[in-house]
């Protein structure tokens, strides 16, 4: 689920039903975050931090991952960046967190530290949306856009985000220490671009040949 797929997924900017609001804050946080889906989906808000006072970064809380079952939680930082249609997450949670107050007459400040971030329900809001919901949910927001949506799981904005990071010259040990992983498996994750590969490979040959010439 890389930047171009949520592009096509979400082409309107933030204009939309809350339902979906919701769920376009969920794909940018896993994207941006390299999240699986069910570290997505157990979230609280309390595990979402602003850093500035204008809401342009945070550090996110994982309590409880595939590889970090009972140590301390693990930390990951974001902030703002520039992308087509808004498609960031803190832009999309800024607005996303407003929303809430706004429609639901939440002071977000008063709620339990135990409060899912992204609930079933916000009108009663002591249950997370279950992980496969949210799979569902997205498998329709991509059938709905024309990407057939067989191959997508949870873990789908984890390789996607790692995909756009790696294309954009990102530092590897920055892509592991994001994605948290402890070793170089997280190279399995890049999802392959045809037109990229044919060249690079075409721009590495012609620097071997160039001295044959």
């Amino acid at each position: 689920m890389t930047l171009e797929i949520l592009g096509k997924c979400f082409e309107t900017s933030l204009q939309y039903h809350f339902s979906d609001l919701q769920l376009l804050a969920m794909f940018t946080l896993a994207h941006d975050g390299l999240l699986r889906g069910s570290e997505l989906c157990n979230l609280k808000l309390a595990d979402l931090q602003w850093t500035t006072r204008e809401q342009t970064a945070f550090v996110l809380l994982i309590h409880k991952s595939k590889c970090n079952k009972t140590g301390p939680p693990e930390e990951i930082y974001l902030q703002q960046y520039a992308a087509p249609h808004g498609l960031c997450a803190a832009s999309v949670l800024r607005e996303y967190l407003a929303q809430i107050q706004m429609r639901f007459g939440c002071n977000l400040q008063t709620l339990p530290t135990s409060t899912p971030l992204f609930p079933l329900d916000w009108v009663s809001p002591a249950k997370s949306l279950p992980k496969r919901i949210f799979v569902d949910k997205m498998r329709v927001m991509l059938e709905r856009a024309g990407i057939p949506a067989s191959n997508y799981t949870g873990h789908s904005f984890r390789s996607g985000g790692t995909t756009d990071l790696y294309y954009a010259n990102c530092r590897p040990f920055i892509i592991q220490r994001l994605g948290r992983w402890k070793s170089d498996a997280w190279h399995i994750y890049i999802r392959d671009r045809p037109s990229i590969q044919r060249e690079e490979v075409a721009e590495a040959y012609a620097r071997a040949a160039s001295h044959l010439l």
